[in-house]
């Protein structure tokens, strides 16, 4: 069984409700765990970037490679997905995504960045005068359970626990 789309939405409306409750305007997501955890959509790091932009309202966007887009459409989580075509390019991907942003949300001024310090350099010198702040938002989210994801969780863990005991019936000494 997949996690319901549902389940994603709504850990994107938690944040959006965070982000409401201050000056920020959005959340510039590009940890990979993390992206998995707000949308299904799971990649390799390389040095192609995947980044999840979540405005303080409205929908967000998924920037992903070229070579990742069907799968991040396939996966029906995010409704806008867009891509850059190769890396490194003529502007860097993290530059375009940051004057995409831009261009989509008109005067943001304060941004949250739950990156690396290379998408921080480069989003500080793209976005200025825009004030970037790092966080740790959505890694503190996924410490802490609602009963949806203890739900699932519970599930997982049958199958986890059928797969051991099977092991166990067809594994032998040696």
């Amino acid at each position: 069984e997949k996690i319901p789309i549902s389940s994603y939405k709504n850990q994107i409306e938690k944040v959006q409700n965070k982000l409401s409750n201050t000056n920020v305007q959005g959340l510039w997501v590009g940890q990979p765990t993390n992206i998995f955890y707000l949308t299904g959509f799971f990649h390799t790091p390389t040095e192609r970037p995947v980044v999840l932009f979540i405005p303080v309202t409205g929908n967000p966007v998924l920037y992903v490679p070229f070579m990742e887009f069907e799968e991040a459409k396939r996966i029906g989580t995010v409704e806008d997905v867009r891509h850059y075509f190769e890396y490194p390019g003529k502007t860097h991907p993290l530059v375009w995504m940051a004057e995409d942003i831009q261009q989509t949300y008109r005067g943001l001024n304060h941004l949250l960045i739950d990156g690396t310090g290379l998408m921080l350099d480069i989003l500080a010198e793209t976005h200025s005068p825009v004030d970037l702040q790092s966080t740790s938002l959505v890694t503190e989210m996924r410490l802490l359970k609602d009963e949806e994801e203890i739900e699932l969780l519970t599930h997982a863990a049958k199958y986890g626990d059928a797969i051991v005991h099977h092991g166990m019936k067809v594994a032998s000494e040696g």
